[in-house]
This record gives C-alpha cells, structure tokens and sequence, in this order.
C-alpha cells in the first residue's frame, strides 16, 4: 500500500511539471511566432498629402496611428496637408505618431512695407509696386504735424504687420504746421481800398465783394463782412465783403 501512495503521488507531479512545460512552450510560441497580434501591429501608412486635416486625421487614426499637426504658411487652403512624416507606404508599428504639416494658407504672407515719413505719392507709387501681393491703398487722412507737408505720419496696420491679400493701408498725412490762427479784425466801416490793404497785411484773402445800395454808408464803404467780427479765422482765410453803392 506505500508503494502504491508513493507512485501516485510521483505521477501527480509529473502532471503538473508536464502541464507547466506545455504553458511555456506555448506562451514562448505565441511570443515568437504571433508578434503582430501580441506586440503591436504593423501598418502602412496611408497617403494623406493634400487631404483637409480632418479626413487626414480620420484616416490615420482608423489606421491606429497618432497625429502632430506642424503649421507653415503655404499656397495650399488653409488646413489642408502640405506633407507628413514617415512618408506614405512606410510601415510602422500601429500607435506611431505620424508628423503632418499643416497649412495655413498664402493669405497670411504679406508684410505690410514701412511707409512712414515718405511723400503720399512715393507712398502711393510703393503699394502700386505691390499690386501682386494684392495690397492696396485704403483710407487717407489729413492731420496738421512738424512732419512736412504732404508726407505720410503714420499708417495703420502697422510695418511688417502679416495680412491677408487685398488688404489696405490706411495712411495719415501731414497737413504741415497748424497755421497762426487769430480774431478776425472789425472792416465795416472802413473804404474799400484801406480795407484791402489790411487784410492783405494780416494774410486774409478777398474772394468776394458784394455791392449793395445803402443810403446810411458812402459809396465804396464796408457794410457787412463774412467771417464776422470776432470770429476765429487762420491765415490764408478767404473773406467775403459787402460795399455800399449809392
């Protein structure tokens, strides 16, 4: 009866040492032979050059590959892929992380030139020289300055500011020096010809004279002025004078 216990007991062992080698070799044959299935995958990677980035992302990740946008001006729409990295038909194991640059368009790729302190026509001539990047001259504006006359003070946007195509370029230009402003003396009353000679003096102007028959002024004297008397005028101003006419 020992000799019976004692056997049986060596062939249990000898069981499970057979059932533990079997595991191995089966584990260690599933390792070597079935690598695609156990490990990771290998794929090919698909063609995406060209494609909108999110059928190229749809695409890649039904492949089992990760996506990194890189983005760059270029001629193509924007959001579309210029190229991507591994190039396409390589195979890779599925999880990759697969480079796409991604573009932002051609619309983005004019810097804005630097008009500033140059004559509005010099300015005007330069934009024209760049009527193939579609820039344009936008509004214009007057301003008095210590700038000189008829060059530009500033511009909006700014110099090397990138924008789209057919922008424009807002420029503010120089009337000169604010002119020597002052009250405008009182000529009713006073003979056309030493009148004249005043505002001449000041640097007013006549650009008009009226006549108008008056029985309380003599012949040839100022009854009414245009600006008034008092009024704020600068130099240069243009006057309009009524004269009495018997």
């Amino acid at each position: 009866m020992p000799n019976v216990k004692i056997g049986s007991i060596i062939l249990r062992v000898l069981s499970v040492i057979a059932v533990l080698l079997i595991m191995v070799v089966v584990g260690t044959a599933i390792y070597i032979f079935l690598p695609t299935s156990a490990v990771g995958k290998t794929v090919i990677v698909p063609d995406v050059t060209g494609k909108h980035l999110i059928n190229a992302t749809n695409i890649l990740c039904k492949s089992k590959l990760r996506v990194n946008k890189i983005y760059e001006e270029h001629s193509l729409e924007k959001n579309y892929i210029i190229s991507q990295d591994p190039l396409p038909g390589t195979k890779v194991k599925s999880g990759r992380t697969i480079d796409l640059k991604v573009s932002v368009g051609n619309s983005m790729v004019i810097r804005v030139p630097n008009l500033q302190n140059i004559p509005l026509t010099e300015a005007k001539h330069h934009l024209n020289r760049l009527s193939n990047q579609k820039l344009q001259t936008g509004q214009i504006s007057y301003a008095y300055s210590s700038v000189e006359k008829d060059y530009v003070i500033a511009q909006s946007p700014l110099p090397k500011t990138k924008l789209p195509e057919n922008s424009k370029i807002n420029l503010l230009i120089s009337l000169g020096n604010r002119p020597f402003s002052f009250y405008m003396p009182e000529l009713t009353g006073m003979k056309l010809d030493d009148a004249t000679k005043l505002v001449k003096k000041i640097g007013l102007r006549i650009t008009r004279i009226r006549e108008e028959i008056s029985t309380e002024y003599e012949r040839g004297t100022i009854i009414n002025q245009k600006p008034l008397y008092g009024y704020r005028v600068t130099i240069g101003d243009g006057l309009t004078l009524t004269v009495a006419n018997k």
